[in-house]
This record gives structure tokens, C-alpha cells and sequence, in this order.
């Protein structure tokens, strides 16, 4: 679930943002591909930094607590319209940079957390549809909700509440690892 969460905010500002620097910004085509293009590529960094901490040690709960509220904060500065290009921009770097610490801590805990060894596929594979199921949510609510209120600075709210659930799982995730037996 907390996988769901992430994928529901990711792929929702991956596939709408060249659309709103054409509609607010007035970027062509071309330049809004390019510009959601190294967002896109930012993200991998991230899951590189995400395991390289992991294996130094930090909590995967507090990993994925801080990912999460960072992508819920950048992503109500990517959508106003109020701020400037360069901080939504850098919002939106940001929001997938960091955001790429999800995946890997996601994915590191299913050895942990796998009920038996045998279900470690099983485990990953919930994993992804858990992320399936957060990209097949996520762009057509904000599209409605872009669409009944008629302006993107509804967006946000999306993604503010798919962080905040994605925080309270991540607590609950981290309580789990803490279980006797599952370090």
C-alpha cells in the first residue's frame, strides 16, 4: 500500500506535467518532454541513494516518512500557478529525486518482511500491483478533479492526501521491521 501511494503521486505528476508547463507556462511540446524527461531520470538517482543509505543503516521507516512528506510538500508547489517556473520546477525535481528513495526502500523490505522466505516473490509481486494499482488510480482522479473544479490548483489535494497515507503506512511499516526477528 504504501507503494501505492508513491506510484498514485509519481506517475500522476510524470503524466500531467507536460500538460500544465503547456497550459501555464506556455512551453511547447518539445521543451515540456525535455523538461518532464530529467524529472523523469532524476527519480533513478534517488533509488540509488535510497539502497546506498539502507546499507549504511538508516531506518527504512524513517527513510520512506521523509520521502513521503517531501513529495506531499513539493507536489502542492508544483501545481500553483502563483509560484514561479523555477520553484515549481525545482519542486518537481525535488519531488522525484526524493521520491526515488521509496522504491528502493519499498523493495529492500520485502526480504525482511516476506512471511517466509518462499514468499519472497509473492511478497514483490503484491509489491507491484500494489504500484499498478497507484498509477491506474492516480491520473484519472486528478484528472477529474482537475476537470470538475477547472483549475489545476485542486491537483494538489491528491497528493497531499496519497502523502499523508503514505506517511501513516510508512510508520506502521517501520513499527513492523522493529518486530523481533525481522532486523
Amino acid at each position: 500500500l504504501t507503494f501505492t501511494t508513491y506510484a498514485l503521486q509519481w506517475v500522476t505528476v510524470m503524466a500531467f506535467f507536460p500538460t500544465l508547463l503547456m497550459e501555464n507556462r506556455g512551453f511547447t511540446a518539445g521543451a515540456a518532454s525535455w523538461l518532464t524527461a530529467l524529472m523523469v531520470a532524476v527519480n533513478v538517482p534517488g533509488n540509488l541513494l535510497g539502497g546506498w543509505l539502507l546499507q549504511r543503516g538508516f531506518r527504512r521507516g524513517r527513510l520512506l516518512v521523509g520521502a513521503c512528506l517531501t513529495m506531499g510538500v513539493a507536489g502542492l508547489v508544483i501545481f500553483y500557478p502563483q509560484f514561479s517556473f523555477s520553484l515549481q520546477y525545482t519542486a518537481c525535481l525535488i519531488f522525484s529525486g526524493v521520491g526515488g528513495l521509496i522504491p528502493a526502500a519499498i523493495f529492500g523490505a520485502s526480504p525482511v518482511l516476506a512471511p517466509h522466505p518462499r514468499l519472497l516473490a509473492t511478497t514483490n509481486g503484491l509489491i507491484l500491483q500494489g504500484s499498478n494499482f497507484g498509477q491506474v488510480l492516480g491520473p484519472p482522479l486528478l484528472a477529474w478533479m482537475v476537470s470538475t473544479t477547472g483549475t489545476w490548483q485542486s491537483a494538489p489535494w491528491i497528493l497531499a492526501a496519497a502523502a499523508g497515507c503514505g506517511v501513516v503506512l510508512s510508520f506502521l511499516l517501520g513499527r513492523m521491521e522493529k518486530r523481533p526477528g525481522l532486523t
